[in-house]
Protein backbone atom coordinates (compact mmCIF):
# COMPACT_ATOMS: atom_id res chain seq x y z
CA UNK A 1 0.00 0.00 0.00
CA UNK A 2 1.31 3.43 -0.91
CA UNK A 3 2.02 5.98 1.77
CA UNK A 4 -0.34 8.95 1.35
CA UNK A 5 1.31 12.26 0.83
CA UNK A 6 0.71 15.93 0.15
CA UNK A 7 2.48 18.01 -2.47
CA UNK A 8 2.05 21.73 -3.08
CA UNK A 9 2.36 23.55 -6.36
CA UNK A 10 0.62 26.13 -8.52
CA UNK A 11 0.92 27.71 -11.93
CA UNK A 12 1.23 31.31 -10.75
CA UNK A 13 2.65 33.04 -7.67
CA UNK A 14 -0.02 32.79 -4.97
CA UNK A 15 0.33 33.83 -1.32
CA UNK A 16 0.51 30.80 0.93
CA UNK A 17 -2.34 32.20 3.03
CA UNK A 18 -4.52 32.26 -0.09
CA UNK A 19 -3.50 28.71 -0.98
CA UNK A 20 -4.56 27.54 2.47
CA UNK A 21 -7.95 29.25 2.19
CA UNK A 22 -8.44 27.81 -1.30
CA UNK A 23 -7.56 24.34 -0.07
CA UNK A 24 -10.02 24.57 2.80
CA UNK A 25 -12.88 25.82 0.63
CA UNK A 26 -12.24 23.35 -2.19
CA UNK A 27 -11.98 20.33 0.08
CA UNK A 28 -15.03 21.29 2.14
CA UNK A 29 -17.04 22.20 -0.96
CA UNK A 30 -16.26 18.88 -2.60
CA UNK A 31 -16.64 16.72 0.51
CA UNK A 32 -13.13 15.30 0.26
CA UNK A 33 -12.35 13.19 3.29
CA UNK A 34 -8.69 13.20 4.21
CA UNK A 35 -7.10 10.58 6.46
CA UNK A 36 -6.18 11.58 9.97
CA UNK A 37 -2.47 11.31 9.26
CA UNK A 38 -0.51 11.93 6.08
CA UNK A 39 3.22 11.51 6.26
CA UNK A 40 5.68 11.87 3.44
CA UNK A 41 8.15 14.37 2.08
CA UNK A 42 7.23 15.56 -1.39
CA UNK A 43 9.84 15.05 -4.10
CA UNK A 44 11.67 17.69 -6.11
CA UNK A 45 9.10 20.48 -6.31
CA UNK A 46 9.71 23.95 -4.92
CA UNK A 47 8.07 23.42 -1.52
CA UNK A 48 8.92 20.20 0.28
CA UNK A 49 6.33 19.08 2.76
CA UNK A 50 6.03 16.53 5.52
CA UNK A 51 2.41 16.72 6.63
CA UNK A 52 0.11 15.50 9.34
CA UNK A 53 -3.61 16.21 9.12
CA UNK A 54 -5.02 17.59 12.39
CA UNK A 55 -1.48 18.50 13.33
CA UNK A 56 1.34 20.49 11.78
CA UNK A 57 2.59 20.94 8.23
CA UNK A 58 6.32 21.55 8.10
CA UNK A 59 7.37 23.45 4.98
CA UNK A 60 10.66 24.69 3.66
CA UNK A 61 10.38 27.29 0.92
CA UNK A 62 13.56 28.81 -0.50
CA UNK A 63 15.39 27.85 2.66
CA UNK A 64 12.85 29.37 5.03
CA UNK A 65 11.14 26.98 7.42
CA UNK A 66 7.45 27.40 8.22
CA UNK A 67 4.79 25.61 10.15
CA UNK A 68 1.17 25.27 9.03
CA UNK A 69 -0.94 24.36 12.02
CA UNK A 70 -4.12 22.51 11.19
CA UNK A 71 -7.07 21.43 13.29
CA UNK A 72 -10.69 20.62 12.55
CA UNK A 73 -11.68 24.29 12.44
CA UNK A 74 -8.74 26.29 11.16
CA UNK A 75 -5.35 26.32 9.45
CA UNK A 76 -2.78 29.05 10.05
CA UNK A 77 0.84 29.78 9.22
CA UNK A 78 3.72 30.69 11.47
CA UNK A 79 7.45 30.77 11.10
CA UNK A 80 9.20 27.67 12.41
CA UNK A 81 11.88 29.87 13.97
CA UNK A 82 9.77 32.76 15.21
CA UNK A 83 6.39 32.08 16.82
CA UNK A 84 5.18 35.62 16.09
CA UNK A 85 6.29 35.95 12.47
CA UNK A 86 3.71 35.62 9.67
CA UNK A 87 5.41 36.83 6.52
CA UNK A 88 3.54 36.82 3.18
CA UNK A 89 5.05 33.88 1.32
CA UNK A 90 4.66 32.98 -2.34
CA UNK A 91 5.12 29.71 -4.17
CA UNK A 92 7.26 29.59 -7.28
CA UNK A 93 5.61 29.41 -10.70
CA UNK A 94 6.41 25.75 -11.35
CA UNK A 95 5.38 24.63 -8.01
CA UNK A 96 0.29 21.91 -7.12
CA UNK A 97 -1.42 20.75 -4.03
CA UNK A 98 -1.51 17.01 -4.47
CA UNK A 99 -3.52 15.00 -1.95
CA UNK A 100 -3.45 11.25 -1.94
CA UNK A 101 -5.81 10.04 0.80
CA UNK A 102 -5.56 6.42 -0.32
CA UNK A 103 -3.78 4.28 -2.89
CA UNK A 104 -6.61 4.39 -5.45
CA UNK A 105 -7.57 8.04 -5.89
CA UNK A 106 -5.72 11.30 -5.48
CA UNK A 107 -6.91 14.88 -5.29
CA UNK A 108 -4.98 17.63 -6.98
CA UNK A 109 -5.45 21.34 -6.38
CA UNK A 110 -3.93 23.51 -9.08
CA UNK A 111 -4.29 27.08 -10.31
CA UNK A 112 -5.74 28.03 -13.70
CA UNK A 113 -5.59 31.77 -14.47
CA UNK A 114 -5.22 32.38 -10.74
CA UNK A 115 -8.34 30.37 -9.85
CA UNK A 116 -7.98 27.23 -7.73
CA UNK A 117 -9.26 24.02 -9.31
CA UNK A 118 -9.86 20.61 -7.79
CA UNK A 119 -9.19 17.50 -9.88
CA UNK A 120 -9.45 13.80 -9.16
CA UNK A 121 -6.52 11.66 -10.23
CA UNK A 122 -7.44 7.97 -10.39
CA UNK A 123 -5.33 4.92 -11.09
CA UNK A 124 -6.42 5.08 -14.74
CA UNK A 125 -5.17 8.61 -15.31
CA UNK A 126 -5.66 12.23 -14.39
CA UNK A 127 -8.88 14.13 -14.94
CA UNK A 128 -7.29 17.53 -15.45
CA UNK A 129 -5.28 19.24 -18.21
CA UNK A 130 -1.82 17.89 -17.47
CA UNK A 131 -0.08 20.33 -19.78
CA UNK A 132 -1.00 23.15 -17.39
CA UNK A 133 1.16 21.70 -14.64
CA UNK A 134 4.84 22.41 -15.18
CA UNK A 135 7.11 19.43 -14.52
CA UNK A 136 4.15 17.14 -13.88
CA UNK A 137 5.32 14.71 -16.56
CA UNK A 138 8.55 14.33 -14.62
CA UNK A 139 6.76 13.23 -11.48
CA UNK A 140 7.74 9.76 -10.39
CA UNK A 141 6.68 8.30 -7.07
CA UNK A 142 9.55 5.84 -7.11
CA UNK A 143 12.28 8.46 -6.96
Amino acid sequence: MQTPFIMLANTAPVPITQVIEDVKSLLVGNSVNLPRKIERTAIEFQPTIAASIAGEYLLEINGQRLTLECNRNSIYVRSAEDEGSQQPLYFESSTVLFLQPNSEDSFLIYYDQGEPQLAVVGMGGAEFPMQRINKWDCYDEGK
